[in-house]
């Protein structure tokens, strides 16, 4: 297996990402999750008939400009970008997360790893680490612009969504994005959780878990500040006592 290659150059927050443009290859190898074949080409579909009384000025005006990204063999079941929207990362029940890059809809690579569908994924503010999670009950950790694994953990049941802190829109950058927060369904005598853990560059610890939930959680998200989490659930209740409670422990840790 040859070493991951670079798919865009590192840059601190706030600079432009630099895209590594490589010749085309005949025979181009798996590289711990850098594509197999070169992709289809993305394909436009005819443009469909103007629709009248559009509210966006000059919308009228233009053509239909959608992309179709051919990159999985399974359905995707979620997408997120990097903070400054160059970067899009999509999940798939094909077990794969694919990043691409925007406008121009280039497939950069991608990460494999998980032996189930990869139900959500997360990218730091600087775009350094992605974090992954899926039906495999794996959270797994990666060098983003390499795709090479860095660390990963096991949880009791499927993890169904995972977010960075600082990874929301409008979040201010600060180095509380090496911590992030899972939830995961129940598994036999194990409880679900909303956990939240802390990544150094080499590990994962759990700093905090929540088991004292009224269901399993479908989603969970930092709020303002990343002073608080937020989660979802099949009841239709959110968690505001205890995640307040979440807070408090955090800023005393």
């Amino acid at each position: 297996m040859s070493k991951p290659r670079d798919m865009w150059e590192f840059r601190k927050i706030g600079e432009p990402l630099q895209i590594v443009k490589r010749a085309a290859s005949s025979q181009e190898d798996v590289t711990d999750g850098v594509v197999e074949d070169k992709p289809p080409p993305i394909s436009s579909p005819a443009p469909r008939e103007r629709l009248p009384g559009v509210g966006i000025a000059g919308l009228r005006e233009r053509q239909d400009q959608t992309k179709i990204l051919h990159g999985h063999e399974r359905p995707v079941v979620y997408i997120t970008w990097n903070r400054e929207g160059e970067l899009l990362f999509t999940c798939s029940k094909d077990k794969m997360v694919c990043v691409w890059s925007f406008p121009d809809g280039e497939l950069l690579g991608s990460y494999k790893g998980h032996m189930g569908a990869v139900w959500a994924c997360s990218v730091t503010a600087d775009s350094r680490w992605l974090v992954t999670c899926g039906a495999d009950r794996l959270v797994i950790v990666w060098e983003a612009r390499t795709s090479r694994e860095l660390a990963r953990v096991e949880l009791p049941g499927v993890v169904r969504c995972v977010e960075w802190a600082g990874a929301g829109p409008g979040a201010p950058a600060s180095p509380a994005s090496e911590r992030f927060v899972t939830c995961h369904n129940r598994f036999g005598a194990h409880p679900p959780a909303v956990t939240v853990w802390r990544f150094d560059g080499l590990a994962v610890e759990s700093l905090l878990s929540i088991t004292t939930l009224p269901s399993a959680a479908n989603q969970v998200r930092w709020g303002r500040g990343d002073y608080f989490v937020t989660s979802a659930h099949d009841n239709g209740e959110p968690l505001s006592d205890v995640l307040l409670y979440v807070v408090s422990m955090l800023i005393i840790s």
